[in-house]
């Protein structure tokens, strides 16, 4: 017995659906709960098997307000309606047949700062205007010319080497609007050592050696609007998502082995109705600080800071307070050891005379062969340490 659900959320609970809609999600799970632990006859497992939302655009373009779009939803999954588009990588764009040649890229500068967050929680977070990204990557337009609507994991297949043992290889899926806005639909990335997948043994890339490789991309369900372009656009790494490798490799692809498969979903009359009614929530984890600076040579900071919003559980008085995470990132992309990482957070609780508070800090570098890694975890009762320790670990860099 199975049943899944893919609402336009982030790392949240549906009734607080940001950036939504939302839905009333305690009556699902009541009923779920309901059926399966209390043995009660409930219609939860009545209806489709799948149920999704089809965003009409992206959240960065809603500025993490209500995501326009419509709820769909398959009997079968994978659904026997949905049909691959193959689209093959030609200079420059994407096309319907196979093309031949050669294209390089060499990882000199840094992409990724148009979408620095894994899982973003408020609109500063949000992907950005990829363009500068677009800019500094290989690129693979085609027109889009009536609606389109992606629904599924997008597989990309390449054909690629490295000039280096140790590479990535990073795919982002945009939207170019006819403003020339491009605005990221999916993405995904592959460590070529793990190029026969994660439950083989990862092996070395022997330099200028062609692999043939997929990469999957994160599942999505968009549709693309006529008039705008869809763009594929490849690097050699995210920065600052994935950490950079050892040695600054170019790639090379033989475009004659590249494609881009696209799960393309008819596009119905009509749809099954959404049983659970829908919440238009005004939930907000505040307004985060988030600024990312591009220094004279090529050098790059990110710095992110969570505001203190103090909040009283009103059940016990207690109130919990606490910053954070707070980040700072650098790098400079002509050394690829560079890269450093510190994170700091605060906890606080707090209910008559009691008041204790946990403050962690983690700061992450690199060597060509090594991942340097330094943790303090410090406590306090009533503002004085009671508890102080620092570890530092090195863990040999065999793969990445």
């Amino acid at each position: 017995p199975k049943k899944a659900l893919f609402g336009p959320w982030g790392h949240i609970y549906p009734d607080l659906g940001q950036p939504g809609p939302g839905l009333d999600w305690a009556t699902e799970e009541v009923a779920w709960w309901r059926h399966w632990l209390g043995q009660e006859t409930s219609s939860v497992m009545a209806g489709p098997l799948f149920r999704f939302f089809v965003g009409y655009a992206t959240p960065a373009e809603t500025a993490m307000r209500e995501v326009p779009g419509r709820w769909a939803s398959e009997t079968d999954w994978p659904s026997p309606a949905i049909c691959n588009l193959s689209l093959h990588l030609a200079p420059g764009r994407l096309a319907p047949v196979p093309a031949t040649g050669r294209v390089r890229y060499r990882a000199e500068r840094v992409v990724g700062l148009t979408a620095p967050e894994w899982i973003p929680y408020a609109a500063a977070e949000l992907p950005r205007d990829q363009r500068p990204d677009d800019a500094r990557s290989l690129t693979f337009d085609v027109a889009v010319t009536e609606p389109m609507e992606v629904v599924g994991a997008p597989l990309l297949r390449l054909r690629v080497s490295s000039d280096k043992p140790l590479a990535s290889v990073a795919a982002r899926l945009c939207e170019v609007a006819a403003d020339g806005r491009s605005w990221l639909v999916t993405s995904g990335v592959l460590n070529l050592c793990f190029r026969d997948g994660f439950e083989a043994t990862p092996k070395r890339l022997t330099p200028g050696e062609s692999y043939d490789i997929d990469l999957a991309l994160d599942p999505i369900a968009h549709r693309f609007k006529p008039g705008s372009t869809l763009r594929l656009a490849l690097s050699e790494g995210l920065w600052p998502l994935v950490w950079p490798a050892p040695e600054t490799p170019t790639l090379e692809f033989d475009l004659q082995g590249c494609r881009l498969g696209l799960p393309v979903r008819p596009i119905p009359d009509t749809e099954a109705a959404m049983p659970i009614p829908l919440i238009h929530s005004d939930f907000s984890r505040g307004d985060p600080r988030l600024e990312i600076r591009e220094e004279p040579g090529g050098a790059v900071r990110v710095q992110g800071a969570w505001p203190d919003g103090p909040q009283t559980v009103a059940a016990t008085s207690t109130t919990l307070s606490g910053a954070g995470p707070d980040m700072e990132l650098h790098y400079d992309p002509r050394d690829p050891n560079s890269c450093r990482w510190r994170v700091t957070q605060s906890s606080r609780y707090q209910r008559g005379d009691w008041d204790c508070e946990t403050r962690v800090a983690i700061e992450m570098t690199s060597t060509p062969t090594h991942f340097l890694i330094e943790e303090r975890l410090l406590a306090l009762k009533s503002g004085a340490p009671i508890f102080d320790v620092t570890r530092r670990d090195e863990i040999r860099r065999r793969f990445s």
